[in-house]
């Protein structure tokens, strides 16, 4: 295997804990979310699961979502991007989004 597939492969299991964080903590389903983005639920568990990179697309549109940058999202540590969500969202904000995406 290449260097460029471990990568890819390590950046798609930091991103799957970190829209793992944001489904548990914002209580959202993966269906609620994979409609949202415009993707079969099973492509979103893969996503999920990390074991598929999710498309730039849907990024930008869960960053515009959970109002997160998407540097956030791509290149900060899990535990870097938990820190920044727990100080820059509140449970107001978390509603929101369940109320954008109906789960509320």
């Amino acid at each position: 295997m290449s260097d460029r597939y471990a990568t890819t492969s390590a950046l798609a299991t930091l991103v799957a804990k970190k829209l793992q964080y944001l489904l548990k903590e914002t209580k959202v389903t993966q269906v609620s979310l994979a409609r949202f983005l415009g993707v079969d639920p099973p492509a979103m568990n893969r996503y999920v699961k990390g074991l598929r990179m999710i498309d730039f697309q849907s990024l930008f549109m869960i960053s515009d979502l959970y109002l997160i940058p998407l540097e956030a999202l791509l290149r900060y540590s899990y535990d870097k991007f938990v820190r920044y969500v727990t100080r820059e969202l509140s449970e107001e904000d978390f509603e929101k989004v369940r109320w954008f995406l109906g789960d509320n």
